[in-house]
C-alpha cells in the first residue's frame, strides 16, 4: 500500500469517526427538546389546574332557606360561597316568580317570595310537599356564566354542585 492510500483511508477513517460524534449531538439535543416541551406541557396543565381550583374555591354557592312565622312563609336566597354573584336569575318547575337580583355578596341574603301554602294547595299549585327544582344563574366577577340546580323537597332545600356555561 502507498503512502497516497494510507492517506486516503486515514482521512476516510477520521471523516467517519468526526460525523459519528456530530450525529450523538444531534440525537441529545432532540431529545432534550423533547424533555424540554414535555415539561413545560405538564408545568401548563398543572397551572391551568391550580387556577381552576382557585376559581372554585371563589364561586358562589346558594342555598335557599324557608322560613315561617305564624302569619308568612317565605323563600330566602342565600350566598353561602364565598364569591360574589352578579345578574342573579331563576327558572323553577312552580308557579313562583323570584325577581332577578343584581348582587348579592358572601354571606348575604335575598327575599324571593312569600308562599301562601294553604292558598297553594287549595288552588291544587305545586307545593314545596311535591319537589320543586329552582335552577339559579348568575355570572362570577370575571363574568363568566355559571348555574346551580336546588332541589327542594318535604319543606327542605338540597343544592347542588355549581355547574359553568360555556
Amino acid at each position: 500500500m502507498t503512502t497516497l492510500e494510507a492517506h486516503l483511508i486515514n482521512s476516510i477513517n477520521n471523516l467517519q469517526q468526526n460525523l459519528w460524534f456530530p450525529s450523538i449531538n444531534i440525537v441529545l439535543l432532540i431529545i432534550s427538546a423533547g424533555l424540554i416541551a414535555w415539561y413545560a406541557w405538564e408545568a401548563r396543565r398543572t397551572a391551568n389546574k391550580m387556577e381552576e381550583q382557585n376559581e372554585l374555591q371563589l364561586l358562589p354557592y346558594f342555598n335557599i332557606e324557608i322560613r315561617s312565622t305564624t302569619d308568612l312563609t317565605q323563600n330566602i336566597l342565600l350566598n353561602i360561597g364565598k364569591g360574589i354573584a352578579l345578574n342573579i336569575n331563576f327558572e323553577n318547575n312552580s308557579e313562583r316568580n323570584f325577581p332577578e337580583i343584581a348582587i348579592l355578596k358572601p354571606g348575604e341574603e335575598q327575599f324571593l317570595s312569600k308562599i301562601d301554602w294553604f292558598k297553594d294547595l287549595l288552588e291544587n299549585k305545586t307545593t314545596y310537599f311535591d319537589t320543586s327544582v329552582v335552577t339559579v344563574f348568575f355570572d362570577n366577577i370575571k363574568g363568566q356564566r355559571y348555574s346551580q340546580k336546588i332541589i327542594i323537597k318535604n319543606w327542605l332545600a338540597k343544592p347542588q354542585k355549581v355547574s359553568r356555561i360555556d
